[in-house]
């Protein structure tokens, strides 16, 4: 996500003439200061369309962003058939009270809107160069654009290849005749509209090179299985497997635990043919047959298994997954970890529960990039998984730092689960080289994400780290400018923990003594009482007081 200074976003202020650099920022762009309502009013007047930036003198992010992206010759060029208005911000009561009209989450932002007033974009944070390009070059110019840009453009971006296939991605490097795109949550290889696998890091030449091609998929053949010695074979077993199968269909509960047992007596034999039909039966029986599977833990069928691991069905996919890890098959981890990228959520859920269970060190990767699953429960069985198994293999500092890697480019949710994933970590941390530091930083950077549950979590993992002054100082910038009462609370409950002595901490929770919000005066009056020692109650007037007299 990118890097925001202070919640919520807008001025009124009458329209000025342009101002080519502001004391607030805008770089090489000529920005007029003023009032957005109004700007809109008279744009729809001219046909033309609007670019609103809002920003504020105290935003160090927004210096950044005018020497940055908005003093770019490309970016400046394209900002021309624009109107553009600057909306100041640097008054926080402004900050606040037009934050909820314009929905803005923090500063620098900038909206875009067209000729009719109505908003077709947004950038919030230090936005990037290619990102406000996309934002603003229509189709035509923007690929022209790109190809400029080279290898500074980083956005999310679609590769068409002539076999009709397309491929969704970011887009890390790029040449003459070939481009790096880069995993991210929402890159997918889509074959004729089917949501295949996501992608870690594609190579793609064009035909004109003289380099190598490169294969989008390279499938492997499953080694053939060995007959075990003693044992029913496969063909043998087959019509009474096949009898068996006839006989589930309508049976009663007891009847079919009697048809588990009759199963388990053609050994290995019978649990190949029944892998090899899996897949064509009926849910009933298919429900049936793997949980027969399940019990027969002291037949030696693994290899078997991997036919089933790439059946076309989810349920025997997911099935096939959990019976391997109940059998604790350590070596064919490796035949499950293509499955985290599995497209059914089911089937990633196995896989993440299974490779936590059997994988050593080397699956973190595997896990951490399954720990920014679009799917809840995957994302967040694979974050507890992460940690379990970098605290049984001593990777905690590892783990970390990988998390830390992804968390910027992770979406609202995954950022939250990363959060609170780091602050466990740190609570409990061992190994001496452990990224506190990196850590610390990594987490009041979300504190100014424009998500609530990102900030909250961020919030409530600072708590756990080792007290530190910047961090306390941080806290408290963040709840004097938090308008969200949940987020508030935790900010209140951390600061509790680690904002002992710092005067910008005690002030902020002072300031939260007048909240409407019941909670968050508890959470404010509980903090005060933990760091100062000092029993004022919830009474405003006592603590400012207080404050005064040992402050001033």
């Amino acid at each position: 996500m990118d890097l925001l200074c202070v919640m919520l976003a807008a001025a009124v202020l009458p329209i000025s003439a342009p101002l080519q650099t502001p004391d607030t920022g805008g770089g090489k762009i000529a920005w007029s200061r003023g009032d957005l309502e109004e700007t809109l009013t008279k744009s729809k007047v001219e046909g033309r369309p609007v670019m609103a930036y809002f920003t504020a003198e105290w935003c160090r992010f927004c210096k950044r962003l005018d020497a940055g992206a908005f003093s770019d010759d490309t970016v400046v060029r394209l900002s021309e058939k624009y109107v553009r208005v600057l909306v100041d911000c640097t008054d926080r009561d402004v900050l606040r009270a037009m934050g909820e009209r314009w929905k803005i989450a923090g500063v620098p932002a900038v909206q875009f809107y067209d000729a009719e007033g109505r908003k077709v974009g947004e950038v919030v944070g230090v936005a990037s160069m290619g990102e406000l390009v996309r934002r603003m070059a229509p189709g035509g110019e923007e690929a022209r654009v790109l190809e400029k840009l080279g290898g500074e453009w980083r956005d999310t971006h679609r590769v068409e290849l002539r076999n009709g296939n397309v491929i969704d991605g970011v887009l890390e490097e790029s040449g003459k005749d070939w481009v790096v795109i880069r995993w991210s949550p929402e890159a997918m290889v889509r074959i004729k509209a089917v949501d295949i696998y996501r992608i870690q890091r594609l190579v793609i030449r064009t035909a004109g090179s003289d380099l190598p091609r490169v294969d989008l998929f390279t499938p492997v053949p499953a080694p053939a299985a060995e007959e075990e010695p003693n044992e029913v074979s496969k063909v043998a077993a087959m019509p009474s497997v096949e009898e068996i199968l006839e006989r589930v269909s309508g049976a009663s509960r007891d009847r079919r635990q009697e048809l588990m047992e009759e199963l388990r007596e053609f050994g290995v034999g019978g649990a190949r043919h029944l892998l090899d039909r899996i897949s064509a039966l009926d849910p009933d029986r298919t429900s049936w047959a793997l949980e027969a599977l399940r019990r027969m833990k002291d037949v030696p069928f693994d290899e078997a298994l991997r036919g089933a691991l790439a059946s076309p069905r989810a349920d025997v996919r997911a099935g096939a997954v959990y019976i391997l890890a109940d059998r604790g098959a350590v070596s064919m981890v490796r035949s499950m970890t293509p499955l985290l990228r599995d497209p059914e959520s089911a089937v990633r859920t196995a896989a993440v529960s299974a490779v936590t269970r059997l994988a050593d060190a080397g699956a973190l990767p595997d896990l951490v990039e399954a720990s920014q699953d679009p799917e809840d429960t995957v994302r967040r069985i694979a974050v507890s998984g992460a940690m379990d198994l970098a605290k049984r293999t001593g990777a905690d500092a590892e783990l970390a730092r990988m998390w830390i890697r992804v968390l910027r480019r992770a979406d609202d949710s995954a950022q939250a689960d990363l959060a609170r994933g780091l602050g466990l970590l740190a609570s409990t941390k061992k190994a001496a080289d452990f990224p506190e530091a990196d850590i610390r930083e990594a987490l009041t950077e979300l504190l100014r994400d424009r998500g609530e549950a990102a900030r909250e979590a961020a919030a409530g993992a600072l708590g756990e780290l080792s007290p530190d002054p910047a961090t306390a100082r941080a806290l408290g910038e963040s709840l004097a400018a938090e308008l969200n009462a949940d987020v508030a609370a935790r900010l209140c409950n951390s600061l509790a923990k680690i904002g002992q002595g710092e005067r910008e901490a005690l002030e902020a929770l002072i300031e939260r003594l007048r909240s409407d919000n019941d909670m968050v005066r508890r959470a404010a009056e509980g903090a005060l009482r933990r760091l100062t020692r000092q029993n004022h109650g919830s009474n405003y007037d006592d603590w400012r007081e207080w404050y005064e007299r040992n402050f001033r």
